[in-house]
Parts: C-alpha cells; structure tokens; sequence
C-alpha cells in the first residue's frame, strides 16, 4: 500500500521581512499556521539504491485536484517534491527511483506554501522509510526551501531566520477561515526585490519581544481581539500597488465581518479570520460571485 501524507497549506498572520542576508534568502518574523486545505501526496513505488551510487530519478503522477493543471504546467524535474526527494537522498546516502502521485488543491503563487507543502510531505513519506535524526530531516528541510522546516510539523509558529528558527506555539484559534484568490500569480523572488530590503535594512522595532508575546498569548487563547493592529504583512504595500484588486478584496472580508484579515504570503491569497460561522459561509457566498477560488477552512492543531 502507497505511503500517502496531506500536504496542508500555511498561511502567515504576521509577517515582516527585516534584511536581506548574504546567501540571497532574507530574515524574516513571522507567524505561521497551518489550515486544513490540503494536497494528498503517495509514494506509489520506490526503488532504493542504498549504495548511493546511482542517479536519483523521481516521477510525478497527476492525480487531479481542484488544481490539478499545476501539475500539468510544471515539468517533475523543477517540482519541489523532486528537490526534496534529491537533496534527502544525498543527505540519508541513498539513491533509487521514486515515484509521486499528487492531488493537487492548493493553488500555486497564492502565498499558501503549496508547493512547499508537498515537499514537506515528500520529506515525511521518504523518511518513514530510512529514519534520519530529526535534525538531519529538518537541516534537508531547511535546504529545500524556507517554508519547508515550518511544514514538517506544521500548527502554530513564530518564525525566524529564513524561515528556519522555529518557536512552537501551543493553543488553537477559534475562527472560521475563509481564503480568496483571484487568480494573480504573485511572483516570490519579484516581491521580494520590490520591497527592497538590503543586507544592512532592519525594520523600526522588528523581532519586538511585545510582539512576540503578545502572539504567544492570543494563540494560547484562541482569540486575536485587539491584536490586529500588531499583525502585518510588508508584502501587502508593494503587491497592492502592483495588484490593487487584492486591496479590494481585503476590505471586502472585513466590510462582510471579518474579525481579521491579510494578505498570505507575498500573495495573492486573502485570508479572513470569522467568529461567526454563518457570516464566514455568507461572506464566501459572496466572494465567489466574482472570485473563482474561494475556500473555507479552519485552523489544523
């Protein structure tokens, strides 16, 4: 039987970018959480050469999806499953042929870490079968991408370094969750130029231990209340000007009630956070009359 794991999407609550560092990534301060959307990612075969001394060769089977045409537009050898199924061999000393089917609902460029997510997930199926150390799993998980350690556990985080300094956080949010994209694919690498951090840039109060508490706390709780002005995204300047739509939107979550909203990522997904659970249905009712994705979900942990 295939080794299967969901590949849940993160979306950041808060989210400061604070310098550019010397390896090209940029530290970051953010809160992480993860939601229950989910791809589905199996291991459908695997042959394991555990000399090492062959090529690593992994397939990609499309196993539909809201979005399955991600799949479809992306050529396995550039996928992240792929990278990380490399880059774990070559940290456990193996080899070997693998073969992925994934069903696919998280959209691509929408902030949400779907393709990250599944690399996670890819670390996870590969490592029930060998067994690294965590700190090994999570050193492979760091060189994969900057998301990728978060999504190895998932819940709750505040995250700093590249994403790599991970402080977890216990407790579980009460909110109905509702998701808005409208399609823009929202390039990482160009977001991030356009904020135009330096080596030497820090953020006016960046990493303030307040923040950081009061993050702790409300987690703990359940509730945000009147945290909201605390929790920022740096993104949501530059990408609104690029995509003013996105502005939009998020005014349209907290004019059908939201208690919370932000942009995700560097975009372009929307999340707004509901007390209420027929306001959010309503309110994605709404939204889909003109938005084609539009999802409800709540927080996982």
């Amino acid at each position: 039987m295939p080794l299967e794991e969901k590949a849940y999407a993160k979306i950041n609550l808060h989210l400061e970018v604070l310098n550019k560092r010397n390896d090209g990534f940029h530290n970051i301060f953010s809160l992480m959480a993860q939601v229950d959307l989910f791809d589905i990612l199996k291991l459908e075969s695997a042959g394991i050469d555990s000399t090492g001394a062959s090529a690593v060769s992994v397939g990609i089977l499309n196993a539909g999806g809201r979005c399955s045409e991600i799949i479809r537009g992306i050529p396995a050898e550039e996928n992240l499953i792929t990278k990380a199924a490399v880059t774990f061999c070559k940290e456990a000393g193996i080899s070997g042929n693998f073969v992925f089917s994934l069903e696919k609902n998280i959209p691509s460029g929408a902030g949400l870490a779907g393709g990250s997510s599944d690399a996670a997930a890819a670390l996870r199926i590969l490592n029930a079968k060998t067994g690294l150390p965590k700190e090994r799993l999570m050193k492979t998980a760091s060189a994969v991408g900057a998301d990728v350690p978060f999504l190895i556990d998932g819940g709750y985080a505040i995250c700093e370094g590249k994403g790599d300094i991970i402080e977890k956080l216990t407790g579980r949010l009460g909110y109905t969750i509702v998701l808005a994209n409208n399609s823009i694919h929202v390039d990482t690498g160009k977001a991030y130029r356009l904020l135009e951090r330096s080596n030497d840039f820090v953020k006016t109060g960046a990493k303030n231990e307040t923040v950081k508490e009061v993050i702790r706390k409300f987690v703990r709780a359940g509730k945000i209340d009147n945290a909201q002005d605390l929790l920022v995204n740096d993104f949501e300047p530059v990408v609104f000007k690029q995509h003013p739509v996105l502005a939009d939107i998020k005014k349209r979550m907290l004019d059908m009630g939201a208690d919370f909203a932000l942009m995700s990522g560097s975009g372009s997904t929307i999340i707004g956070l509901f007390g209420d659970r027929e306001r959010a249905a309503e309110a994605s009712a709404g939204l889909r009359r003109d938005i084609e994705y539009v999802v409800t979900a709540a927080f996982c942990g």
